[in-house]
């Protein structure tokens, strides 16, 4: 059941959830059942980075997993993801000359009831 964030800098532009995650999904399906995947993005119109250069621009994509896989299948799976993130907002981030470098964060979630 793996919880998944996309947060971007408002200057990114749209970003159609329904484009990107179901590439991100299908990566995960190699650990993950896809469809206990539970998704969302948020563009963040109030935002500053670096010297609030307006050219400056985040991506963050954060995905959470229950306790359980090991170190070595979330490394593999961090360092697919994330050529997915940078591939994926490449264009983006050269047709508007962005300074931006998209990041990625894995983590495993406390158990909560």
């Amino acid at each position: 059941m793996p919880q998944i964030w996309l947060e971007y800098s408002a200057n990114i532009g749209i970003v159609e959830p329904e484009k990107f995650f179901p590439g991100l999904h299908d990566i995960l399906s190699e650990i993950t059942d896809p469809n206990s995947c539970k998704s969302r993005s948020l563009c963040c119109s109030d935002y500053y980075v670096g010297s609030d250069c307006p050219s400056n621009a985040f991506i963050y994509l954060k995905i959470s997993f229950l306790p359980g896989r090991d170190e070595n299948t979330l490394k593999q799976v961090a360092e697919t993801a994330l050529k997915y993130l940078q591939s994926y907002f490449k264009k983006t981030i050269e047709i508007k000359q962005l300074c931006c470098e998209p990041r990625l964060e894995i983590t495993e979630l406390n158990l909560y009831f």
